[in-house]
């Protein structure tokens, strides 16, 4: 890796978790994560929730969507090659540093007549310890050529209960040129954008990229739903599961809904409101179609939606599918 002087450049810290010597094939540590001027010029201690850091073969894995989410990275999912990927845009007028101090690696990278600077990507196979980085250009009409490398991390990425991908998030942070800092005494690994700026060499020209429909794209919509003008905000990823009106898949419940009377096979969509998902909201997934926020339920995690589905066969019949979401406005 390359170093060279960064210019004006605020010295930004933030936490990662990193290896914390032999241990167990995977054990729970209190470990802390904080990011301090990463999203913002302030910040805190990231709330895991049910996912917290932990040790697989004494390397620390942190969840891949909550770290990135509040480091100010974007996270995509491709369901059927099981790959996710980060993605930090590169905009120098940006109020994420993060996202300043991408557009200073271009700089620093030099004009190689590649096309605009456009996002620094890192995609990860589940049970695969490979990684791929790439520096992404934008060459016009939708069209991204980039130059990249594959690194090996020192551990895969892995998947836990069927929804939560964990990463060696020490490896994906040097790979993405910032310093990592360990206390043992507080149990707290740093992380900080560091005074020179750092580039990858040894760069090819790859077609192993990461296609934008993954953050910001959609199967378009062959209808919109009474009271809904277009699609709006863009949530996420989410995991998707389904369930019937009968008393095994909704409990005391039965045929209703939290909010909306009946359950409406095809529609109607349990959710969980501290994900932003206003009641009775309309949402589009991806590959779905349209969906009605009608209902909720103790089992509905983070980035987690539960579609009705007409019978408790097709309930309980079918993978677990990851799909992207938007917010209707």
């Amino acid at each position: 890796m390359k170093k060279l002087k960064r210019t004006a450049l605020m010295l930004i810290t933030g936490i990662i978790a990193i290896s914390l010597g032999a241990g167990a094939m995977a054990q729970n540590y209190d470990i802390k994560v904080q990011i301090d001027g990463i999203l913002h010029n302030s910040g805190g201690v990231i709330d895991f929730g049910e996912y917290k850091p932990l040790q697989i073969d004494s390397r620390t894995y942190v969840h891949t969507r909550t770290f990135a989410e509040n480091a100010g990275m974007k996270v995509g999912w491709d369901q059927d090659n099981q790959t996710a990927f980060i993605k930090v845009i590169a905009d120098k007028n940006s109020d994420k540093p993060i996202e300043v101090y991408a557009a200073e690696q271009f700089d620093a990278l030099g004009d190689n007549g590649f096309g605009t600077p456009s996002s620094i990507t890192v995609s990860m196979m589940i049970d695969n310890s490979e990684a791929v980085f790439r520096y992404n250009y934008d060459i016009g009409e939708g069209h991204i050529r980039g130059l990249g490398k594959t690194f090996e991390m020192d551990g895969a990425a892995t998947l836990i209960d069927d929804s939560a991908l964990m990463v060696p998030l020490r490896n994906l942070m040097e790979i993405l040129g910032l310093n990592v800092e360990w206390s043992q005494e507080q149990m707290t690994a740093y992380v900080s954008i560091p005074y020179e700026v750092k580039v990858q060499d040894n760069l090819e020209e790859t077609d192993r990229w990461v296609p934008e429909r993954y953050y910001a794209g959609f199967t378009p919509p062959n209808y919109i739903p009474d009271g809904v003008h277009e699609i709006g905000e863009y949530l996420g990823t989410f995991k998707l599961t389904k369930y019937c009106p009968c008393n095994i898949c909704n409990g005391g419940w039965g045929n209703n809904t939290a909010w909306a009377g009946k359950i409406i096979p095809g529609q109607t969509i349990g959710v969980n409101l501290k994900d932003g998902i206003p009641k009775l909201a309309w949402l589009y997934i991806d590959g779905i179609g349209w969906r009605r926020a009608e209902d909720t339920g103790g089992g509905i995690g983070y980035h987690h939606i539960d579609v009705a589905v007409s019978s408790h066969y097709e309930a309980t019949h079918g993978n677990i599918v990851y799909r992207d979401v938007w917010l209707a406005k």
